[in-house]
């Protein structure tokens, strides 16, 4: 099991950073994926060729990331990750293969804006649950996480740009 980063000014930045969000559901076509999260940008190139196969247009479609598990204590091959866009009301029959219906569960989360390589997602989480949460007196619900894509992660040169979601109880 992976030792816990000591927090940094970065995380302690971030924690500052970091704000409470009510959100409604949101549904989602979905698209299963596992392994260890460094695997995440590759997860997103396979999950837009189906997609594209499908003809998903996907000019203008909102990216959505649904992380299950902490690599802390899951081993990286059993670690879940949902590569997902909002669904704009593409017909159940027209999915194929992996590809389902999901919905962004509602509540209420801490919401950070993180930009870099992919390992910045979780540098953000990490500044949530080290610093934020007790900070805020707040504590993490058995919720997933998610990553809301500010800019299509289909199309990028290995950086990427996310608001990270923890939902709260």
């Amino acid at each position: 099991m992976p030792s816990l980063p000591v927090p940094t000014v970065e995380h302690r930045h971030r924690a500052r950073a970091t704000r409470p969000e009510r959100l409604t559901g949101v549904p989602l076509v979905a698209m299963r994926f596992h392994g260890a999260y460094p695997r995440v940008p590759g997860h997103w190139q396979r999950f837009a060729s189906q997609l594209r196969d499908l003809g998903f247009d996907l000019s203008a479609a909102q990216a959505v990331g649904i992380l299950y598990d902490d690599p802390a204590f899951t081993p990286e091959h059993r670690i879940r990750y949902d590569c997902c866009v909002v669904d704009p009301g593409f017909p159940a029959h027209r999915l194929r293969g992996a590809l389902r219906h999901e919905i962004m569960r509602p509540g209420e989360y801490a919401q950070l804006d993180v930009a870099g390589a992919y390992p910045v997602v979780a540098e953000g989480m990490f500044s949530i649950a080290s610093l934020w949460l007790p900070q805020a007196r707040r504590t993490p619900a058995a919720s997933p996480a998610y990553e809301i894509h500010r800019r299509p992660p289909w199309n990028d040169q290995g950086l990427f740009e996310v608001t990270v979601l923890m939902a709260l109880r």
